[in-house]
């Protein structure tokens, strides 16, 4: 993964002890890799309308989660931390109200853990067909009104903020200072700036605004480049996603802010003079086996690592 140019590998913790977190810090280490930690919330993870066995240990599996940043270094973790993933229940205002004070009450020990290993938790709000609780921005900040920022924030992912809100870049505007990571891709989940409705016109105008935003210090997309084949015993790799290096947007636009264009299209980059082929089908990654790699970024071969043009 460092030799195709990524800086960061993003670790799912599925269940405690899938990966040995020293170890995983020494492999990063040689590497020069660093990590970012995501939670992960199936059926029986709850901290909202959930009875107290229920809760305490979805509270332990999160400190679980947070000492395995620690040890490999990771600065944040982020998931939906408050519900198992696809549970959906109409909740009434007043209702609302409650289940927000109620994930308040029970994230506060958690968060406190947090606050002693130096790890931050970004909440991710998701889509309204995976939950019910936390669907916007403004509903996962009025949630998490009154937990330490310095330790606690918001988690977003910008496939599930192209469902839900009505206007993406003002929203994440409105969570200023309470970002803690962010995850990025297209309407598809496809690379960013690959569709009509998160290309480059877009993606200038959310990323000239993320830094007074103080977006999340790292981007990760949300289709990647394949890692390893799962393992076919002992669950599946550690590496689930993984996170491109800031140049690997290449810094080829004349519009500070700019992304070029990585649409089917031939022809030169967006806001660049030169010749760059942006047809995915004539681009291939160059190095190991990709076992069936998608093309993610304009392949100058002078400016994206591990890509090559075919032609």
């Amino acid at each position: 993964m460092a030799a195709w140019g990524f800086d960061v590998l993003e670790l799912p913790v599925e269940q405690p002890g899938d990966w040995e977190p020293v170890r995983t810090a020494t492999v990063l280490g040689d590497l020069g890799l660093g990590a970012s930690v995501c939670l992960v919330m199936p059926p029986g993870r709850e901290l909202v309308a959930a009875d107290a066995a229920t809760v305490r240990a979805t509270q332990d599996y999160l400190r679980g989660v947070l000492d395995a940043a620690a040890a490999v270094g990771a600065q944040a973790i982020a998931g939906p931390a408050y519900t198992s993933v696809g549970r959906t229940w109409r909740l009434s205002d007043a209702e609302r109200t409650a289940a927000y004070a109620q994930l308040r009450e029970n994230l506060a020990p958690v968060v406190e853990h947090a606050a002693q290993v130096g790890v931050r938790i970004g909440v991710e709000p998701l889509n309204r067909y995976e939950t019910s609780l936390l669907n916007t921005i403004d509903q996962t900040l009025e949630a998490l009104d009154g937990l330490p920022p310095e330790h606690i924030g918001l988690g977003l992912d910008t496939y599930h903020q192209n469902i839900e809100e009505q206007d993406p870049a003002a929203a994440i505007r409105r969570a200023a200072g309470r970002i803690v990571h962010a995850q990025v891709c297209a309407n598809d989940r496809g690379a960013p700036g690959a569709t009509t409705s998160t290309g480059p016109q877009s993606w200038m105008r959310c990323s000239s605004r993320d830094t007074a935003a103080r977006c999340a210090s790292s981007r990760s997309p949300r289709r990647t480049p394949p890692s390893p084949p799962r393992r076919r015993s002992g669950g599946r790799s550690p590496v689930a996603r993984t996170h491109w290096r800031r140049r690997a947007w290449p810094s080829c636009a004349d519009t500070p802010g700019q992304v070029p264009d990585v649409g089917r299209s031939t022809g030169p980059a967006v806001g660049t003079g030169r010749s760059g082929c942006t047809d995915r089908s004539r681009c291939r990654p160059s190095g190991p086996a990709t076992h069936g790699a998608r093309h993610t970024g304009v392949c100058h071969k002078d400016r994206m690592p591990g890509v090559s043009c075919s032609t």
